[in-house]
């Protein structure tokens, strides 16, 4: 377990048993922020209880991606996967996804804390570069992954449409070992 900030709150990996739990963060971030994520609400909400189970276990494996939550008295107040890419040639990188903290656990550090586990997983796993993709509005999730050594290199240009708006993302990369 990542030493944890305030001592309220644990950072650790999501374990299957959790997984209705985890269904419920999920869908919270997929409603209150969706222009966070690609993954669209609706779509989400009509998968069943196996899907969300295979969801799951394609995500956090432990050996190539992990979920990292954040658990408090209160439940799971935050989530950030992690996967380490699979073929011979991209083995050295990884990807962070899916960082979400429940609006009334914000301003505890919850989010630094999954993105340094997440960094730190990386490290024991031999990841050199790990990246991650913001919508370029979301000024407060790009200054906390710059805060965690993430630097930009890059846009997608008009890769998000929520409501007829389209939004661009950039894309950070924070070589892991370097800071």
């Amino acid at each position: 377990m990542v030493e944890s900030i305030d001592s309220a709150v644990g950072i650790r990996p999501a374990v299957e048993s959790e997984i209705v739990e985890l269904c419920r963060l999920r869908m919270d971030a997929l409603r209150t922020e969706p222009t966070a994520f690609s993954r669209d609400y609706d779509a989400a909400s009509a998968m069943s209880q196996e899907e969300w189970a295979a969801w799951f276990r394609s995500r956090s494996d432990g050996t190539s991606r992990v979920i990292h939550v954040a658990s408090t008295s209160d439940g799971l107040a935050g989530m950030a996967g992690i996967a380490r890419e699979d073929t011979p040639k991209t083995r050295h990188s990884g990807f962070i996804w899916g960082v979400y903290v429940r609006p009334e656990a914000r301003g505890r550090k919850i989010g630094r804390q999954l993105i340094e586990a997440c960094l730190q997983w990386a490290k024991d796993q031999g990841v050199e570069t790990v990246r991650l993709d913001v919508n370029s509005v979301n000024v407060t999730a790009i200054r906390l992954y710059a805060s965690c050594g993430f630097r930009v290199v890059g846009l997608i240009p008009k890769v998000l449409k929520v409501d007829g708006v389209t939004y661009d993302e950039l894309v950070m990369v924070h070589e892991v070992g370097a800071r």
